[in-house]
């Protein structure tokens, strides 16, 4: 069973895990060497705006949402196709409900995939040069009918 809840300072650490062990195992596109101890500080800046998924009491997955911006959404590759980023982003959704969006790299096929599946629209594509890894990626939105 998926129990969603607030995250809190004490999660920080395993959010921090969840952060590097999901980018470096599903994103073969590019290579990012991550300094725990700087993402777990950026991660506890966004503390008050994240949602937390666990399964039998352990963190699967959460996402940060800022306003209607879905800034992040990060799911354990060993939960994928588990229901756990379908939750957290129905959670978004119920907080947001009249309009969601979010950036995702043009070649992460895969999260492209799920966010298409899950009615979100292609708004428009970069070539990068706006966030830190330079890397093309993609506006996406989602809005109530």
């Amino acid at each position: 069973m998926i129990r969603l809840r607030p995250g809190v300072n004490e999660d920080a650490a395993a959010l921090t895990r969840v952060f590097i062990v999901t980018r470096t195992q599903c994103w073969e596109f590019f290579e990012i060497t991550y300094d725990f101890a700087i993402i777990k500080e950026i991660l506890l800046r966004q503390m008050p705006h994240i949602w937390v998924a666990e399964v039998d009491g352990q963190i699967a997955g959460f996402m940060a949402l800022e306003g209607n911006e879905l800034d992040r959404l990060y799911v354990l590759p060993k939960w994928h196709g588990s229901g756990v980023g379908r939750c957290l982003l129905l959670k978004a959704q119920e907080l947001s409900p009249d309009e969601l969006w979010l950036w995702v790299f043009q070649k992460n096929m895969q999260a492209r995939q799920f966010y298409r599946k899950h009615a979100f629209a292609l708004d428009h594509l970069t070539d990068g040069q706006g966030n830190m890894e330079r890397e093309p990626d993609a506006r996406y939105v989602w809005r109530q009918n």
